[in-house]
């Protein structure tokens, strides 16, 4: 895959001048995966594994329904992400229709790229790091994974989703702790703007953003075609 990767933003009263203080500061802030808008953020299929323990459990005298559905719900906590996980979802693709309507606020707001290479080699609080894949059902996880490293198990929880969500391209960043990331100040590369952008607002952000060494594009239709072009300012 190519070096760059990116970060769409709405542009909102609430948050704006939080958006570009963070470009400014050169930070991000990793979020709990609770808070996504996939209501199936980080499902897997750990069944193999349920039956495994009870088997075991069972095999040992431990017959109470109880004490089977308490191991069954240790064993769904065992095999979660960590609640003090955080994470950073981009994507690797600056000129999607849908993704421009469903992050930057219906093409009004703007599309951050970053330099792959030193946004990963700059963050200390990294943990893994990877593509998204896209599935029909959530992948299983089995004994094997259970006993596994943690970056087998975060390779099938963190980072596959529905195929419903495969027009996104993304690419994610897991991190040991929930918060603001700091990362280098050379990791942002360029600011993308929105077909609808407000002149005003898009001034602003240009303005803001001088002192950084970046470019700045617009994004436009190409006559007659359903697609979008980056034009460099």
């Amino acid at each position: 895959m190519k070096n760059t990767i990116y970060k769409y933003r709405g542009i909102f009263d609430k948050t704006f001048e939080r958006d570009i203080n963070s470009i400014l500061e050169n930070n991000f802030w990793s979020a709990n995966p609770i808070e996504f808008n996939d209501v199936f953020e980080t499902v897997i299929d750990n069944r193999p594994v349920i039956k495994l323990i009870e088997f075991i459990a069972r095999w040992f005298g431990i017959n109470s329904e109880k004490d089977i559905d308490f191991l069954n719900k240790n064993t769904d906590k065992v095999m979660s992400i960590d609640n003090r996980n955080g994470m950073y979802s981009l994507s690797k693709n600056s000129i999607d229709e849908l993704l421009w309507a469903h992050y930057a606020n219906q093409h009004n707001g703007y599309c951050i790229e970053y330099d792959l290479n030193i946004l990963l080699n700059s963050i200390k609080e990294i943990e893994h790091y990877s593509s998204v894949t896209y599935s029909k059902t959530p992948l299983v996880i089995n004994w094997k994974d259970f006993f596994s490293s943690n970056s087998k198990r975060l390779n099938k929880m963190g980072f596959n989703k529905s195929k419903r969500w495969e027009y996104e391209q993304e690419y994610r960043l897991i991190t040991n702790t929930i918060g603001k990331i700091n990362y280098s100040p050379l990791a942002i590369k360029s600011i993308y703007f929105g077909l609808r952008i407000c002149s005003d607002k898009k001034q602003e952000i240009i303005n803001s953003l001088k002192s950084k060494n970046i470019k700045f594009y617009q994004i436009e239709k190409i006559p007659k075609t359903y697609k979008l072009k980056a034009t460099l300012i």
